[in-house]
């Protein structure tokens, strides 16, 4: 058997460690080319989400379309969709739907990111890149600010107060309103509060001095449960509110110095009033 003399075993060594970091460098080109800022996946990612967020709106504007020529009464700035709702100015008394109607032939797990606010498209995500591949193609993007199913205390909120009749209608992806995030507001008349909805924080509507009425939705056992500490404090134009008996908790003051407030239904699963809940309060009743 020959012997391998020692420098050629250096060079073979050598050639190997040569051919490893040749290798190495292939790879993380290819690593690059594929998965980089500007690589094949990231190109195709960015396609993909073009596409369908360019075939939402496509299917939005032909509902507009279809609706306008069906009534020309028909106003966008009425129209408002979420995941179980719609409604809009020449709504028939028994035509229900939801995004999914607005948005059809879209796959389910993407229409859900979307939502119809005053005849406008939005899209919600948390995720930069999407941010601005929604934003090239014209669309806004998260519209209002809610943190972890929270809607906080922000002007951007604003955009969910229709301004002609002074109606505020809580999106159905908020799952609390926040301590304060609507108080000592004037235009309010109505509020409506979806049942996705489970808490009213402290002082949530407190100061409201044109607010009318409280309109909290349910389905079935699903609803708004907690109402906190002088969430309606001092709306003194607040006259009527009905909530489903979902509700099991009102804190202290809910309504206290509300004195246009006549008419209330309670929820049937509050077993006691904490002090302060009314004040010249001349009539209510439980569920």
């Amino acid at each position: 058997m020959r012997k391998i003399p020692k420098n050629e075993i250096g060079i073979t060594l050598v050639s190997l460690v040569i051919t490893i970091i040749v290798l190495l460098i292939l790879a993380s080109i290819s690593i690059g080319a594929l998965w980089g800022e500007n690589g094949v996946i990231k190109k195709a990612q960015e396609a993909d989400f073009k596409t369908k967020i360019a075939q939402a709106i496509e299917q939005f504007d032909i509902f507009l379309d279809q609706k306008k020529m069906q009534n020309r009464k028909f106003q966008q700035g009425t129209l408002n969709a979420g995941e179980t709702t719609l409604f809009y100015n020449t709504q028939k008394d028994d035509e229900t739907g939801n995004i999914y109607t607005v948005l059809s032939g879209i796959e389910k797990d993407f229409v859900k990111n979307f939502e119809i606010i005053k005849g406008e498209l939005f899209y919600f995500t948390q995720n930069e890149k999407e941010t601005q591949w929604a934003l090239e193609l014209g669309l806004t993007t998260n519209p209002y600010e809610i943190i972890d199913g929270v809607l906080t205390s922000n002007e951007k909120n604003l955009i969910l107060l229709d301004e002609r009749t002074g109606t505020l209608t809580i999106p159905e992806r908020v799952k609390e309103v926040g301590e304060g995030t609507f108080s000592n507001l004037n235009g309010i008349k109505k509020i409506i509060i979806p049942s996705s909805c489970k808490i009213i924080n402290n002082n949530a509507f407190n100061g409201n001095s044109t607010l009318e009425e409280v309109l909290i939705l349910a389905d079935g056992d699903i609803g708004l449960q907690s109402i906190g500490n002088y969430a309606f404090k001092d709306c003194h134009k607040l006259k009527k509110i009905s909530m489903p008996n979902t509700v099991n908790n009102l804190g202290i003051g809910v309504f206290w110095n509300c004195s246009s407030l006549v008419n209330v239904q309670l929820s049937n699963k509050i077993p006691v009033l904490l002090s302060q809940v009314f004040s010249r309060l001349y009539f209510f009743k439980r569920n």
